[in-house]
């Protein structure tokens, strides 16, 4: 089941690579609309807004445990393509117990600061018991959810994105089962969309388990490999800190911005909540193809392969632009449409909320396919500090509209967020990747 990516025309290594990423990341958003449907047409717009002004949050806590969770494969990835199993093995178990400690942390916590830092938010007050609900059952399954993230994430450092792909399938529409089981038939409410998403990743993770103790032997774990090592996790820690800081750099942006938007009134919230749905959508292709390209980064860091590095990027450029223009074209001419998925043709208040945030974004998707490829690449050869630096300038950038531009601007601040935050880190990662690998490359070329 593993795939060296060391070996093989970069482009096509890539490519292959990730489409089982990219099939895993359509029908991830193919869920989260569905679910977004039944949350809206089932529960109303009140809750649809309560789930989403939860996100911020979601990202600012959760975030950081998965992003800390995608710190932890970077070391598989390049002890593999190093060829180092007994490294390999080792990373994988103190992996294990670092998440396992975290997610025990953040559900202990945010059990009892839930609810007070929503408040702190601005959030509406008729959202507000809708969200606290909502956010406190996620964080308590936690740990399912990051454990199940991070067995797909080790099975993809070593190559496999194919495998992955079907418990990604089996997680989602057991979710979409257990959502219509939990909201339309037992009437659940928003806890229902939570505890569907907790048991769903829960069974897939199982399923995981099975599959990597049965088919995929690079994995199996001595009595030697499981013995806790204090050296391991830190320097798993220096690896994974800075990734999960990322996250929670970017939430604290988006929390100003979902501060400042919850200011100006449930409509605009609606319409922050469903025009991120339809952007996510469009531009998970870019991020799935990242992934991909991290992946092939890394397996040729560990191998020292520099060249292959360079010109995989290179020529990932190309894809990456390609893609980005077709979805410039789908947001400007049916962006708004899109979001009648979401929201009720009536609603002609936040459709004109929507269809003006995705027109502004849309001029900026060059800054955003900058990110995705040379933000991955820096991942991926283990220049994680230079990753989180981005995560700093992209809340900058988002608290410099929220707090300077709302009061002049209106809810033309919030649309210009996202894109001042792009344009911020994109000037900052291109010249770091050019230093960074240039460095690299010269120091293999001297051994």
């Amino acid at each position: 089941m593993v795939r060296d990516l060391t070996i093989g025309k970069p482009l096509g290594r890539i490519m292959t690579f990730c489409l089982p990423i990219l099939i895993g990341s359509l029908f991830q958003q193919a869920y989260l609309i569905m679910e977004s449907v039944i949350v809206s047409k089932s529960l109303g717009v009140e809750a649809f807004a309560a789930v989403g002004c939860t996100g911020p949050l979601n990202t600012l806590i959760l975030g950081f445990a998965q992003g800390f969770a995608s710190g932890l494969c970077i070391p598989i990835a390049h002890h593999f393509g190093a060829g180092d199993v007994k490294a390999l093995r080792k990373a994988e178990a103190n992996g294990i117990y670092l998440l396992a400690l975290i997610s025990l942390l953040m559900a202990t916590l945010m059990a009892f600061l839930s609810r007070p830092i929503l408040m702190l938010f601005n959030t509406p007050g008729n959202l507000l018991d809708d969200a606290t609900t909502f956010i406190s059952l996620t964080f308590t399954g936690a740990f399912a959810m990051l454990f199940y993230s991070l067995l797909i994430g080790y099975m993809r450092a070593v190559g496999d994105s194919r495998t992955p792909l079907f418990f990604l399938i089996l997680a989602y529409v057991l979710n979409i089962l257990l959502d219509l089981l939990f909201i339309g038939y037992l009437h659940f409410g928003v806890e229902g969309a939570a505890l569907a998403t907790i048991l769903s990743q829960l069974v897939s993770a199982g399923f995981c388990v099975h599959t990597i103790r049965k088919h995929m032997p690079i994995f199996y774990l001595t009595r030697d490999d499981i013995r806790p090592s204090v050296r391991e996790m830190f320097r798993l820690c220096r690896t994974s800190i800075p990734l999960g800081m990322l996250f929670s750099l970017v939430a604290v942006g988006i929390v100003v911005i979902q501060s400042a938007v919850n200011s100006l009134g449930s409509d605009a919230v609606a319409a922050l909540s469903a025009s991120g749905k339809v952007q996510n959508a469009l531009l998970a292709p870019l991020d799935a193809a990242g992934v991909g390209l991290a992946t092939f980064v890394s397996q040729n860091r560990g191998a020292r392969r520099f060249d292959r590095v360079r010109q995989g990027v290179r020529q990932s450029d190309l894809v990456f632009f390609s893609y980005a223009a077709i979805a410039f074209v789908v947001n400007m001419c049916f962006g708004s449409t899109l979001a009648e998925v979401f929201l009720d043709p009536s609603e002609t208040a936040i459709h004109g909320l929507v269809q003006q945030i995705l027109r502004i974004n849309s001029y900026f998707f060059v800054s955003i396919t900058l990110i995705y490829v040379y933000r991955y690449a820096l991942q991926g050869l283990g220049y994680t500090n230079a990753v989180m630096a981005t995560g700093l300038l992209e809340s900058v950038g988002r608290a410099t509209a929220g707090f300077l531009l709302l009061a002049p601007l209106g809810f033309t601040a919030i649309c210009l967020a996202s894109p001042i935050a792009w344009s911020l880190s994109a000037l900052f990662l291109l010249p770091v990747y050019f230093l960074s690998i240039r460095k690299l490359h010269k120091a293999v070329s001297l051994e």
